[in-house]
């Protein structure tokens, strides 16, 4: 079976104990990297608008005094697709990921992951480790569930990438994300 352009090569072999191993074979990170952005913008490129929480909606949850304060915020926000999702607001509102609502989190992930894969190690922000850390699975967590089975694979090769190359360090935490729902989707 041909692999497609986008396809990254499997990093690990999972043992029966369920832990993860490296395959030992050189990979390039960059190169896996930009594969894997290119095909999340490939899934997720015909997510319809966001219709839910927005990024500075969901980093002042819960300060809302007013409806019109909350029209206010949403106003700073007006992305037309997740690809117009600037850098800054993705670096400065790492925690806005554990408030979004279902459309939301929908619209707003891949513009964090594709963040993540382009300026996680470079930067100073926490976004990265919020990220993975959101990825593992809660027992509250019905978020995962609102993806495709492609945009889930995808999910677990940014994790599984993330792991690879020890990206800002969160190995077993990416790992541990892996394992507690994405292991499904390798």
């Amino acid at each position: 079976m041909e692999e497609d352009k986008y396809s990254v090569v499997r990093l690990y072999n999972v043992l029966d104990d369920g832990s993860f191993v490296p395959k030992n074979q050189p990979l390039n990170k960059e190169t896996c990297a930009q594969n894997l952005i290119d095909a999340i913008v490939d899934a997720f490129q015909l997510q319809e608008p966001n219709k839910g929480t927005t990024i500075h909606e969901a980093d002042r949850e819960g300060v809302f005094d007013s409806d019109c304060d909350r029209l206010q915020i949403r106003a700073l926000d007006l992305e037309n697709g997740w690809l117009d999702v600037a850098n800054w607001k993705i670096e400065k509102y790492f925690s806005a990921l554990y408030f979004f609502d279902d459309p939301g989190w929908r619209f707003y992930l891949p513009a964090y992951l594709v963040w993540a894969l382009r300026c996680g190690e470079k930067s100073t922000s926490p976004t990265l480790e919020y990220l993975v850390g959101r990825l593992t699975r809660r027992q509250f967590d019905d978020y995962f569930d609102s993806l495709n089975t492609h945009q889930s694979f995808l999910v677990f090769k940014f994790l599984e990438h993330v792991a690879y190359f020890d990206i800002g360090g969160l190995r077993d935490e990416a790992l541990e994300a892996i394992r507690s729902y994405w292991q499904a989707f390798m």
